[in-house]
């Protein structure tokens, strides 16, 4: 925001409409200073302005009831006439605060209300007090304590600034440099971070349940190792270890292969003798059936003598 042009009535110390104060030479400058002696109404500028802006004074310690000038005259209105432009727009606003006068006529006192109208380039003016507090915070992102903070540092409130609290301090210095993007940058980096240390917790933890599931045969010499290392990392619940549990599962892998080979050899060695003796069993379970064969033969051969001997014994006495 820069200011261009200041106009100020019955405001303060001044009892009518004074003229207009012209920032526009200041324009090429980027930064001024305000400065003067004591009482010659650097105040009564910054009040000025940050009342036209938001409708409170620069300064925690005066009050907007007493902005009207004590000496102005009755026919004499009391308002504030600030133009100024943002983000290359120009806008105007005219802020008149509360206050009583006495009567033009006949006795006793007319109050006026406060009043504001924003003018914005050809767009149509808002008017109201508070729709103009709202439209002049969100056209400069600030509220009036911010902005009191960082543009209209007066009478030695920076210290205001320099002692506010740090997330104070971090909110107003993030909307002067407009920070904003790489704070929400930051958020989703951090959400980010956070998803991925989830999953690698979630993930240790299903390492360390199958490491735990691994089991060798008592008598291999591996069986002590892995015991001690699955109680450690039931102990850390993380794979803090996982190199030196990965070298274990090598080798473990490596004393399974070797004995698996030795039980490959060892069940073909059994298959040959199987096969032996299938072929022993074949060769007798064959010769048995001979040797059945040769005893029914005889069992037949000796029916068939003591039937040819009943036969020849009936043809003797018949002769």
């Amino acid at each position: 925001m820069k200011p261009i042009k200041l106009i100020m009535s019955a405001f303060g110390p001044y009892a009518g409409e004074m003229s207009a104060i012209d920032f526009s030479q200041f324009e090429d400058k980027g930064l001024f200073l305000i400065s003067g002696d004591t009482g010659a109404g650097k105040t009564t500028i910054f009040d000025a302005i940050c009342f036209a802006l938001y409708g409170e004074t620069s300064g925690r310690y005066r009050n907007k009831k007493n902005l009207r000038s004590e000496y102005a005259k009755e026919s004499t209105e009391t308002f504030v006439d600030f133009y100024f432009t943002h983000q290359g727009k120009d806008y105007h606003i005219w802020r008149r605060p509360e206050y009583e006068r006495k009567k033009q006529r006949g006795s006793g006192v007319t109050s006026i209300k406060e009043n504001a109208i924003l003018y914005s380039d050809d767009n149509t003016p808002i008017e109201g007090k508070t729709q103009v507090n709202e439209a002049v915070r969100e056209l400069l992102h600030i509220d009036e304590k911010q902005f009191k903070q960082i543009a209209m540092i007066s009478q030695g409130e920076f210290w205001a600034l320099l002692n506010a609290r740090t997330d104070d301090r971090t909110k107003i210095l993030r909307t002067i440099f407009q920070t904003s993007g790489y704070n929400n940058i930051e958020y989703l980096l951090k959400a980010r971070m956070d998803t991925s240390y989830r999953l690698k917790a979630k993930t240790e933890d299903s390492i360390v349940q199958y490491f735990n599931d691994v089991s060798v045969d008592e008598n291999d010499d591996l069986a002590e190792e892995l015991s001690d290392l699955q109680n450690r990392a039931k102990k850390s619940g993380s794979a803090w270890n996982l190199e030196e549990m990965i070298q274990l599962l090598d080798s473990v892998i490596e004393s399974d292969k070797s004995r698996l080979e030795d039980a490959d050899n060892e069940l073909k060695n059994i298959e040959k003798e199987s096969d032996s003796s299938k072929e022993d069993l074949a060769m007798a379970e064959t010769n048995n059936g001979f040797i059945i064969r040769f005893e029914n033969l005889k069992i037949k051969e000796k029916e068939l003598k003591e039937k040819k001997k009943d036969i020849d014994g009936k043809e003797a006495l018949l002769n």
